[in-house]
């Protein structure tokens, strides 16, 4: 092969096919108004029995001379390839959901799906907690204790008996034998679900 034809050959060759497999390429595009095609050049013989490339250049350096080509190349970069696939793609109803999609996922990468209940004052956000002394014991309530570095730890009362004793009684972390427990108070900043 000459250094004409070799690279024409590697250069985006023009040329033409005989025998080849074409099919719808996608199996929803099967059913769209238009349709995605896949072109495969390596089809088997008459009898089935072994598949050959039926391209043949019969251009630039090959005119008056068809030369099989076994592979198509774009370029000297590019692996060789047998098949092609011809794409028709346009929007239509039935491919819009693919929009839909594309917007939920940029919005799930693009901000926390909350910012939009805040920003609307549908979610309270915490205006203040305060630590107070509980009076008396009472059910599904989170008590604390101070412990005997002076900070508040959460506690798990089983009912008024342990609430009698004190951290130190209970075996409590760094506890004390202060007989105190503490529930915590949390306001919150001014916000209505009818702002959604």
């Amino acid at each position: 092969m000459s250094a004409v034809e070799y690279y024409y050959l590697h250069h985006c060759p023009s040329w033409h096919g005989e025998n080849v497999e074409m099919k719808v390429q996608g199996t929803s595009s099967e059913f769209y108004p238009r349709r995605n095609y896949k072109v495969k050049t390596k089809v088997a013989d008459a009898d089935g029995e072994k598949k050959y490339v039926h391209m043949y250049m019969n251009e630039g350096p090959f005119a008056g001379k068809e030369k099989q080509l076994d592979w198509f190349y774009f370029d000297n970069y590019t692996v060789g390839t047998t098949k092609f696939t011809m794409k028709i793609d346009f929007m239509e109803s039935s491919g819009s959901y693919n929009v839909g999609f594309a917007n939920l996922v940029a919005n799930a990468y693009t901000k926390h799906p909350l910012d939009d209940y805040v920003a609307a004052g549908a979610i309270q956000e915490v205006d203040n907690q305060e630590i107070t002394e509980a009076s008396s014991y009472q059910e599904d309530v989170q008590y604390y204790y101070k412990n005997s570095k002076g900070n508040y730890k959460e506690a798990t009362l089983s009912g008024p008996e342990d609430f009698a004793k004190s951290s130190n009684d209970l075996g409590l972390k760094n506890g004390t034998d202060e007989v105190k427990w503490y529930t915590m108070v949390t306001t919150y900043k001014p916000g209505a679900i009818e702002n959604i």
